[in-house]
């Protein structure tokens, strides 16, 4: 699953570049570009697309704030908080993945205590700061590792992404703590949305977590952070 997910990361960066480069803004639902399946759909405060990968099966999909901005971000992350209470009060522990921006860089050890507290399960996360002249450093871990990062002990963390229960010990305290700028649940909504109107992209799909069995084709999701319009 290790090799796996590296290469779905890989294969995940290529479609990102490849839709900022064409600066696509698509309308059908789902169609043929370059005899891959490509499918795309836009909620009120978000863009979604993505693809079917011929070679394995698996689909990648990318999400992204309408239009830009300040208020684009503020308006996905008001309706990403009433996301996450209406997943709180369903009252029905699941493992969702999540994406973690905090407000501002946190220290490694702080970070890995809150993630021993409330389950959270680590997939990878992006560290930040300053370097020695002032300007702005950041380094992607893959490794998973809080208590010994593989970036620059100096940098914090700023983004975290990974896994954690609906619960008030898992998601809620993620809610809570005020080192939070937003604890993006979108990717249980997109699977929702995919069973909806994309059923065929569903099928025999799982969103991909820590107990997906190895071999078993897969659905990963990745969305914009707006930890680049913080002040850090």
């Amino acid at each position: 699953m290790k090799n796996k997910k590296l290469w779905i990361g890989i294969a995940l960066s290529g479609l990102i570049l490849m839709v900022a480069l064409a600066g696509l803004i698509f309308t059908q639902p789902i169609e043929l570009y370059a005899g891959k399946r490509i499918f795309h759909g836009e909620t009120a405060t978000y863009s979604y697309s993505g693809e079917v990968l011929e070679h394995t099966g698996d689909v990648l999909v990318n999400v992204y704030y309408l239009r830009g901005g300040e208020k684009a971000i503020q308006a996905y992350r008001e309706a990403n908080t009433r996301r996450n209470y209406a997943l709180l009060a369903r009252k029905e522990p699941k493992l969702v993945y999540v994406q973690v921006t905090f407000a501002r860089p946190i220290p490694a050890a702080e970070v890995s205590a809150l993630v021993k507290e409330t389950g959270f399960q680590v997939e990878d996360f992006l560290m930040a700061g300053r370097n020695s002249q002032g300007g702005k450093a950041w380094c992607i871990d893959g490794t998973g590792n809080l208590d010994k990062p593989f970036c620059d002990p100096n940098l914090g963390v700023m983004i975290l992404k990974g896994w954690v229960e609906t619960t008030e010990r898992g998601l809620g305290r993620w809610m809570a703590d005020e080192r939070v700028y937003m604890i993006d649940t979108v990717a249980a909504e997109i699977m929702e949305i995919l069973a909806q109107k994309h059923p065929d992209i569903v099928a025999g799909r799982e969103l991909i977590s820590p107990k997906v069995e190895e071999g078993k084709k897969v659905i990963i999701i990745g969305s914009e952070s707006p930890f680049w319009a913080l002040d850090w």
